[in-house]
């Protein structure tokens, strides 16, 4: 019994003693230092893209807003919305009664003035020659009175006659310079209206799509040259198509000018469209803010890429 105790307390032992030496060695603190498996992979240069989100609206490159300098009534209206329009195309005429009357007017008061003129040349002519003879006399009467042949009233009823001739010479030229200018005010007045009557009718300025239209014949418009006057239309290049968004100040310094851009438009996005651009322009100032708690954000303007919509525009053709 004794022989099979002191078994028993022997194996007991050898059993702890190896279970002590698995959990050591597992550790690390006999034999060697487990190691670390790592993954290797090939150096090499990579690219690192930055993703920035940004909801815009989609427009023309260029788009000209079309508004009178002459106010008054549309009597034609030659083109509709969506018409494709050349540069120099008639587009509409404005009733152009008032203005050439204007014109007639300043027509006439030009004549005038160059007969006042006419007749003030005529006067000089006259006077110029009346003038003339009383210097003669004049100078004759001097001669005489140094001579003591007439008496000092004699000379002195000539010196004044010639005297009241030379201030009437100045006289008519003076008023002949008046008629000029006069004759040069009415001419100006007389191109203005011209150019007033040429503005009543209205040319494309620009090649492109009436994309807008903002009148019918009849209607009433207002032009002014100090402001814009009522728009009328727009003509807008839709061969060049550009997104302009809204991106946030923290966003803006991961945005440089040609970075390429995927753009997503709403009516397409059940089609799983998706069109190519490039940022095109980056807004140096961040736009008004509507509130003070509103977000800073910068206008960014991507240019769509023709190859990318090209298949739309045929299908749509």
């Amino acid at each position: 019994m004794k022989n099979n105790r002191l078994l028993y307390i022997l194996l007991g032992l050898l059993i702890v003693l190896i279970g002590g030496y698995a959990v050591a060695k597992k550790q690390g603190l006999i034999g060697k230092p487990a190691g670390t498996e790592v993954t290797a992979a090939k150096a090499g240069p990579a690219t690192i893209v930055e993703k920035v989100s940004a909801s815009g609206k989609v427009q023309p490159e260029t788009e000209v807003k079309i508004s009178p300098d002459v106010s008054g009534e549309i009597t034609e209206l030659y083109v509709h919305e969506g018409d494709s329009v050349k540069k120099g195309q008639l587009l509409l005429r404005i009733r152009p009664d008032n203005y050439q009357a204007m014109v007639n007017q300043q027509s006439a008061s030009v004549g005038t003035q160059r007969a006042n003129v006419g007749q003030a040349e005529a006067q000089l002519q006259q006077q110029t020659a009346n003038a003339r003879q009383t210097e003669l006399t004049y100078r004759r009467q001097a001669s005489l009175y140094k001579q003591k042949v007439i008496s000092q009233s004699d000379y002195e009823a000539a010196q004044a006659a010639y005297n009241a001739s030379q201030e009437q010479l100045r006289a008519i030229r003076a008023q002949i310079t008046a008629a000029q200018s006069t004759v040069r005010s009415a001419q100006a007045g007389l191109e203005e209206a011209r150019k007033n009557l040429n503005k009543t009718t209205i040319y494309a300025p620009v090649s492109g799509t009436v994309s807008k239209l903002n009148v019918k014949k009849g209607e009433r418009v207002v032009g002014t040259t100090q402001m814009a006057g009522t728009e009328i239309m727009r003509i807008a290049n839709l061969n060049n198509m550009e997104v302009r968004v809204s991106v946030n100040e923290n966003d803006i310094i991961r945005v440089q000018l040609g970075d390429s851009a995927d753009v997503e438009v709403d009516s397409y996005t059940t089609q799983n469209e998706k069109f190519k651009g490039i940022v095109t322009a980056i807004a140096n100032t961040a736009k008004d803010a509507l509130t003070a708690e509103a977000v800073t954000e910068f206008e960014v303007r991507v240019r769509l890429l023709p190859a990318s919509y090209q298949h739309l525009v045929k299908v749509g053709a």
